[in-house]
């Protein structure tokens, strides 16, 4: 591809760390200062002098990309990493892709709330124009030739005027002892072959032929687990359940009642008022110890029950009527169509699995306990 667009310089904010890898192929690692860290949500570029390695450039020409955001299902774990290989220029075949272990170093790394490709997506494609440019410029000092000349595909490097290639890998080890460069160029949409393309997903076979152990499979010895049964109004707050009768199941070690126990800062909803069940077993702990449970209802109304009905009505002459619940909130004079919109501030989120988290712990604190 040739070189369209050039992308806002680094050298002031964020940095590279390029390390020579023995046997000619070398890693390509990423700066940033805690300006750029992103905040509870999403996940950005991580604190000051701490290397982000995203790019490993192997001899063979082939290519180990970190996918820094968790994988549960939504396709983050492909999605970066290709956002990254479109910049470098290289075919996705060529792609190996490793997760990220959890380091404060590449800042945030939490799955929800939509933001992982908003918040990354130009940091990944500096960072894979970066390793492009790297290798443009190590192609062109070793040939004597200006960069403009020179064009890149599937991590090869081209001079169509002389007719030589070279590969990424074979150029890693010059690139590495030359000065990173701070003006990486992005880039044209158009040029796209990677990003907004139907490409499965790289776990896909691996999930639908059963290989991957999550944490549903994991049962070391003694393991407990414990199911959480919320109150069904926004709100509300259990005030008596059938404990006693639960606590008699074989099996359960332990059935109470837990208020609202706030998030450590005050960031999020923290776990809301419900009724713990821990057992020997998911299921004795999540079906078989049924809860019957009386609500203190002082919320807003039942989960089941939240929700708003917006309409848009439009008249003979053209004009629109908005109604929430029936009641009228506003008209407009344009011509629109006419539609029922619900509103819920519930996620309807289908597992394929239960959402569960394994946690290894030496003691327990449980704050504002009723039992």
């Amino acid at each position: 591809m040739k070189n369209t667009k050039e992308a806002k310089q680094l050298n002031r904010r964020s940095f590279l760390q390029v390390t020579a890898l023995a046997g000619g192929g070398m890693m390509i690692s990423l700066y940033a200062p805690k300006s750029l860290a992103q905040g509870p949500r999403g996940g950005g570029p991580g604190p000051q002098n701490t290397p982000q390695t995203y790019i490993t450039i192997n001899p063979n020409n082939t290519f180990t990309i970190i996918a820094k955001n968790p994988e549960t299902g939504q396709g983050i774990r492909a999605a970066l990493p290709q956002i990254i290989a479109d910049e470098l220029d290289v075919d996705w075949s060529q792609v190996t892709v490793q997760q990220a272990d959890f380091d404060p170093k590449y800042g945030s790394q939490i799955e929800g709330g939509s933001t992982a490709i908003p918040t990354n997506y130009a940091t990944m494609r500096q960072v894979g124009a970066l390793g492009r440019t790297m290798m443009l410029n190590a192609a062109a000092d070793n040939w004597g030739v200006p960069v403009t000349e020179l064009t890149t595909a599937s991590g090869v490097v081209t001079h169509t005027a002389s007719r030589r290639t070279a590969t990424y890998g074979s150029l890693a080890a010059k690139a590495a002892t030359m000065p990173a460069p701070t003006n990486p160029v992005l880039k044209d949409p158009k040029d796209f072959k990677i990003i907004g393309k139907p490409i499965p997903g790289v776990d896909n076979m691996a999930i639908v032929t059963g290989k991957p152990a999550f944490s549903v499979d994991v049962n070391p010895p003694g393991m407990l687990h414990a199911v959480y049964e919320q109150c069904p109004v926004f709100g509300g707050r259990p005030v008596s359940a059938n404990l006693d009768e639960i606590k008699k199941l074989p099996g359960v070690k332990h059935a109470f009642i837990v208020d609202r126990v706030q998030i450590q800062g005050g960031q999020g909803q923290g776990l809301v008022p419900g009724v713990a069940i821990v057992a020997d077993n998911w299921w004795l702990a999540g079906v078989k110890a049924n809860v019957d449970a009386t609500h203190q209802n002082t919320g807003l109304a039942p989960v089941a029950n939240t929700f708003e009905v917006w309409r848009i009505e439009v008249g003979a002459t053209g004009a629109a009527t908005f109604k929430r619940n029936g009641a009228v909130v506003g008209t407009s004079l344009a011509n629109a169509v006419t539609t029922t919109i619900n509103l819920t501030p519930v996620f309807a989120v289908c597992s394929r699995s239960a959402v569960n988290i394994n946690l290894e712990v030496d003691y327990v604190l449980v704050q504002k306990v009723r039992l």
